[in-house]
């Protein structure tokens, strides 16, 4: 025998003998008062019949100052103990409020809980409202996570999970599931204090449709050696739900363990003495189920008081059901009778539906009766009863489901997938003819191009052949002697001498240095160049300008060369350069490089 199997022997051994004398009380004596609700910041005497006044306007700039993580249990008394006792038109007006303190505050998270809040007072049974719900939770998850906001995210994901499963929509819930359990692991405990709360509503919800391996694994994430918030109760019905699946799988010293470790457990949550009298009763049905009747009895009454005073009626139902089926194996006939409608009554003041799972195990102990009894009409009848409510737990939990959602799932990767790979292809292909466009673009312009800068350079090369020209070429035979001599001179003056390069250079300074009249060196300069003066003496300046700047070595500016050989005015400069070259300097200077 294993160690493990010893201690659970010997540990059921001596739970057995401790509960053959007397139920256990263990922890039970502290709560005499029944913990039902926060304490109150006063008390009130029993006549006092006065609403207690909860300060909403300081929760609001708390959360908007600290934030969700700060007061969780503020929130849950908020919401379920003081907003879900209003009216639809008092909630509404509620809602309000919390958005006009967000707007107050510039709180983004207090506005994304104001429209929690507003799903949370519908009533999202309702189809019509279920969809306003998912509509409104979508885009608080969407609109969240574009703000950074991880919780206002999750916690709607969280509403639109539970609300589709609660109302039945079965397959889109565990089509969603996924994306819920991929945010949770991005958070801690502490950034999301329902992450274990959560994980315990997707365990249960795998675990009624019997995918186990699943349920155990997000049951166990619900697990924690202490609660630290007095909301949260994930860590007991985690157990609840553990302590169950062994009893199925017929492993009652594992189902014992988890139910002790309720009792046992320090949580100081809400319905603290309702889980534990539950405990007590699931301890009890294993002693049942073990044999130990009388054991199992004495657990069923001392949770019976409790049940049945505090309106737990659910629960009384099943303790009455539990001695029903005590009293049916100790042939007592009189007492099954008692037990089965005990547990009518309870079921009736609980306004239990035809699907509570109480059903599973009173029908059969009331066919079994009246089996006994003779009476093969109420026999057979109990006996489709308790086939129809199986049948029918057996249909809306049917693994099918699950089974349809992960192909659900499944087709939507797949979409996705080939949506993603199809986008790709389209894009490839748009970046495909975008580089062909680009391509016959740049080609277009590199011809262009090439065809303008060859064009520059047939323009730069007849400008330096005409700056290479000489300005005095062979003389006509009508030229007086005179008129060559004169022109001989002048030409000296700008070839050798440089004269052009005065920019105070006129007519009559020349006239005077060659001793000449004006008239008469102007009349001469018209004969033989068949140019006026000006236009004479700017043809020498530009075809210095063009060897310079064609001249790599030359580092001066283009304005300092305009300068130095005698232009005055820039405007001038470019305008003759211009319509001699026909480019601009600083384009001929560009194109000149050899």
């Amino acid at each position: 025998m294993s160690r493990r199997a010893l201690f659970y022997l010997l540990f059921f051994i001596l739970g057995a003998t401790a509960f053959a004398a007397v139920p256990d009380t263990l922890l039970l004596h502290m709560y005499d008062n029944p913990m039902h609700h926060l304490y109150q910041v006063r008390e009130k005497s029993e006549e006092d019949r006065s609403k207690y006044l909860f300060n909403a306007d300081t929760l609001f700039y708390r959360y908007a100052t600290e934030g969700y993580a700060a007061l969780p249990d503020e929130l849950y008394y908020y919401y379920r103990d003081y907003v879900s006792y209003m009216s639809l038109e008092e909630a509404e007006k509620e809602v309000e409020r919390m958005r006009d303190a967000a707007r107050r505050y510039k709180s983004k998270a207090l506005a994304n809980e104001a429209d929690l809040m507003k799903v949370s007072v519908l009533d999202y049974y309702e189809d019509s409202l279920l969809q306003v719900c998912n509509r409104i939770v979508r885009e608080v998850a969407v609109r969240a996570g574009k703000e950074g906001d991880a919780v206002s995210r999750i916690r709607a994901m969280n509403f639109d999970f539970i609300s589709n499963y609660r109302t039945g929509h079965y397959a889109y819930a565990f089509a969603f599931a996924p994306r819920v359990v991929e945010e949770l692991n991005k958070l801690t405990d502490r950034q999301y204090t329902e992450r274990r709360e959560m994980f315990f509503h997707l365990g249960r919800a795998y675990m009624d449709f019997r995918d186990y391996p699943r349920a155990l694994s997000y049951l166990r994430e619900a697990l924690v050696d202490t609660t630290r918030f007095f909301f949260d109760r994930s860590n007991i019905r985690a157990r609840v739900e553990l302590g169950n699946y062994f009893r199925t799988e017929q492993q009652l010293d594992s189902s014992d363990y988890y139910f002790r470790s309720i009792i046992t457990s320090r949580d100081m949550i809400k319905f603290r003495p309702y889980y534990d009298h539950l405990a007590l009763v699931e301890l009890g049905y294993n002693l049942y189920l073990r044999g130990s009747y009388d054991n199992a009895a004495d657990y069923y009454r001392y949770a019976a008081d409790f049940a049945c005073k505090e309106g737990y009626h659910t629960l009384a139902a099943t303790i009455f059901t539990g001695l029903g089926e005590v009293c049916q194996v100790k042939k007592d006939p009189v007492q099954v009778k008692a037990m089965i409608d005990s547990a009518f009554v309870y079921l009736h003041k609980g306004k239990a539906g035809a699907d509570n799972s109480v059903y599973l195990r009173l029908y059969p102990l009331m066919y079994k009766y009246y089996a006994e009894k003779g009476n093969m009409p109420l026999f057979q009848a109990y006996l489709d009863s308790a086939t129809v409510v199986r049948h029918r737990r057996e249909e809306r939990f049917n693994a099918q489901v699950l089974l349809r959602a992960e192909q659900e799932v499944a087709a939507q990767r797949e979409e996705t997938a080939a949506h993603r790979i199809a986008m790709q292809r389209r894009l490839l292909g748009w970046i495909t003819a975008g580089c062909v466009l680009l391509a016959a673009g740049l080609l277009v312009l590199w011809m262009f191009y090439r065809q303008k800068r060859s064009a520059y350079r047939i323009l730069v090369e007849r400008s330096r052949e005409w700056a290479r020209k000489q300005t005095v070429g062979e003389l006509p035979l009508s030229v007086a002697d005179d008129d060559r001599l004169l022109m001989h001179r002048v030409h000296v003056l700008l070839e050798e001498e440089h004269l052009y390069r005065d920019p105070d250079l006129t007519l009559d300074s020349m006239a005077t240095r060659l001793d000449v009249h004006r008239n008469t060196l102007s009349r001469v300069i018209n004969l033989i160049q068949n140019q006026n003066f000006n236009q004479y003496i700017n043809d020498f300046r530009l075809r210095e300008v063009i060897e310079r700047l064609s001249d790599p070595a030359d580092s001066a500016t283009i304005l300092d060369i305009a300068f130095s050989v005698g232009f005055r005015s820039q405007q001038t400069f470019y305008r003759l350069f211009k319509t001699e070259t026909g480019l601009s300097p600083a384009l001929f200077r560009k194109n000149s490089a050899r």
